[in-house]
């Protein structure tokens, strides 16, 4: 993956991360007041921010190795 396209996703996983933190506090807000309602859909908002910083913070993975011939 060339850089520009790396720190693109960087600033993106850093946007969201932000956005997660704070929905989490805007949840727990909304459980003391007893909002359930808003408390789900604070929940579900979330879940995809969540959903989405796994999609995008992701570094690639492999291993090399190489055969006997066998």
């Amino acid at each position: 993956m060339n850089n520009e396209k790396k720190n693109v996703f960087e600033e993106i996983v850093k946007t969201l991360t932000e956005d997660a933190m704070s929905l989490q506090k805007k949840f727990h807000k909304l459980q003391e007041n007893n909002d359930i309602r808003a408390s789900i859909d604070c929940l579900r908002l979330l879940k995809d921010t969540l959903s989405l910083i796994e999609e995008y913070d992701w570094e690639l993975k492999y291993s090399e190795y190489q055969s006997d011939g066998q």
